[in-house]
């Protein structure tokens, strides 16, 4: 979808942006990583998983090859889907929700009014400032308009026809993880502690990376110049996305099915337990 919508550059700027930021956050981590912080999470995780009945055998003997081709390894999957799925459905609907309104009734020009623009217009060379303020600004942005990594390219397309700066639009498209959505996940599984210190990790470094990635772009001279308009490069089409789409609900509803006929994830109780449940 990137590649369609915005192009080869920006699909390139996508991957290298993710590159960085891991480099940047092994490197930030190993600076400074409260010890006690990642004790919590694991801690607040099991508690999350058992609250949420996910508290369930998912080991299997033998090779992996043994546990594809098994029906008990395919029910583990499913199970293991349904209740990851389960947990967090209600903060995923909430965040489309908002989003999609966002997303509807707020003009382009707000968009185009919070990005600095560099004097000359969309044509010249934006400054460094220009190119700081765009990086800082995309993820807040971000955090507030979250539709989906897939949703978010058609915002960074928008954002990139009103003028937005490279390295803006760059770190606008690794900043879903830092949406309000994913942070509130987050913060289900391992606290808001952990939830918060890791979203503040990931926007600096999501930041950092926008900002290094339009440089190296620009060194080389690949930044792109056109900016076509929204209209222009969105558009809906009974295309490979639209069979992908099919193909992985068709496989939703399969590990669905699997889940709900292998018993809903539920352990069954043998002979001996029930007789000795009923003694009880």
């Amino acid at each position: 979808m990137l590649w369609v919508l915005l192009g080869w550059k920006f699909t390139l700027a996508n991957l290298l942006l993710g590159i960085i930021m891991i480099i940047y956050a092994y490197a930030l981590t190993k600076i400074w990583f409260p010890g006690h912080l990642e004790e919590s999470a694991k801690h607040h995780a099991e508690e999350a998983q058992k609250s949420e009945g996910m508290d369930m055998e998912h080991g299997m003997e033998g090779s992996l090859r043994d546990k594809l081709l098994s029906l008990k390894g395919w029910q583990n999957i499913a199970h293991a889907f349904f209740m990851e799925w389960k947990m967090v459905w209600k903060e995923i609907l909430l965040g489309f929700t908002i989003a999609g309104f966002i997303a509807v009734f707020v003009p382009q020009s707000f968009w185009s009014a919070i990005f600095l623009v560099s004097e000359g217009g969309a044509e010249a060379s934006p400054g460094f400032f220009t190119v700081v303020e765009n990086a800082l600004v995309a993820p807040v942005v971000a955090f507030f308009t979250f539709i989906g990594s897939m949703g978010n390219v058609p915002l960074a397309a928008m954002l990139w026809s009103r003028e937005a700066s490279f390295g803006g639009v760059v770190s606008f498209l690794g900043a879903d993880l830092v949406a309000a959505t994913v942070i509130w996940v987050h913060a289900k599984y391992y606290g808001w502690a952990y939830a918060l210190y890791l979203s503040a990790l990931l926007y600096v470094c999501m930041v950092a990376a926008g900002i290094t990635v339009h440089y190296l772009f620009a060194l080389v001279g690949m930044i792109p110049t056109e900016r076509p308009s929204l209209q222009e490069m969105v558009r809906f089409g009974i295309d490979y996305t639209f069979f992908l789409n099919l193909a992985f609900l068709a496989v939703a509803a399969a590990l669905l099915w699997l889940h709900f006929r292998g018993g809903g994830g539920e352990a069954p109780v043998d002979a001996h337990d029930s007789r000795h449940q009923a003694r009880a």
